[in-house]
């Protein structure tokens, strides 16, 4: 499991230090960065980009897909990440099997 680590992440631009500043380095917004202390347990490469895990220690039960988006859109928001894959089908892809976006020209996920 990787070690706990802070870093900031900047709320308007997405980028990410290991110090805080008041102003981001790379937009210039100021107070925008946000601290974050959860380093991913594992990363994984879809075949399309990289996927940051978190194992949990207890399995979720999952009601409503509505709950897991609202939640996946409310980290990519704080982390700046990609509002547009906050799916329910991107949750996880599996290591070892293949991301068929384009049924053509499947990619290993690694």
């Amino acid at each position: 499991m990787a070690k706990n680590q802070t870093s900031y992440v900047c709320s308007s631009c997405g980028a990410s230090f290991a110090s805080w500043y008041g102003k981001c380095p790379d937009c210039g917004e100021w107070e925008a960065l946000k601290r974050f202390e959860f380093a991913p347990s594992t990363v994984v490469d879809s075949g399309h980009g990289l996927q940051a895990l978190w194992f949990l220690k207890e399995p979720v039960a999952i009601e409503e897909s509505v709950e897991v988006e609202s939640v996946l859109a409310g980290l990519a928001e704080v982390l700046g990440g990609d509002p547009a894959v906050c799916e329910i089908a991107r949750v996880f892809r599996l290591p070892e099997s293949f991301n068929v976006k384009d049924p053509e020209h499947p990619i290993p996920v690694k």
